[in-house]
């Protein structure tokens, strides 16, 4: 178990207080329940910083087994400026993602709320018929 400092309290010429500490976990943004690809591009906002610049992002990710949580796995760690990565995906296996976001005073917290859920389906695309072949008619299976 990581404990954590409590953040530094700061007060500014002009008096006000300020708290500083590592930053709030991003936000996954537009991420679907379920995908029939196997790659899936996550896109994540900027966090709260708390009173220091972001340096840099970490994605992770966990395979979920009937119903539970294994271990986190770093995927990657990106610039701060960079908030959005394609990742791949095996079919028929369930992930949870969330990005982390560090500071001068550490790296976020997976926080429970931030973490999202997506399955890669093992279903498959195909033409029934010669006209269920148009984008209009595919289906999926």
């Amino acid at each position: 178990m990581k404990f954590l400092d409590p953040p530094t309290i700061m007060i500014t010429d002009s008096g006000i207080l300020v708290n500083q500490g590592i930053p709030a976990a991003a936000t996954i943004d537009d991420l679907p329940d379920e995908v029939t690809d196997d790659t899936i591009t996550l896109k994540w906002s900027d966090p709260e910083n708390n009173g220091k610049v972001i340096t840099q992002y970490t994605v992770y990710q966990r395979l979920v087994t009937n119903d539970k949580p294994g271990e986190w796995s770093k995927v990657e760690t990106t610039s701060y400026f960079v908030t959005e990565l394609t990742v791949e995906l095996e079919r028929g296996k369930v992930y949870e993602f969330v990005v982390t976001a560090t500071n001068e005073f550490g790296e976020s917290l997976k926080e429970d709320g931030k973490v999202k859920r997506v399955k890669a389906s093992d279903s498959f695309m195909f033409c029934k018929f010669a006209h269920d072949c148009s984008p209009d008619f595919i289906k999926l299976v």
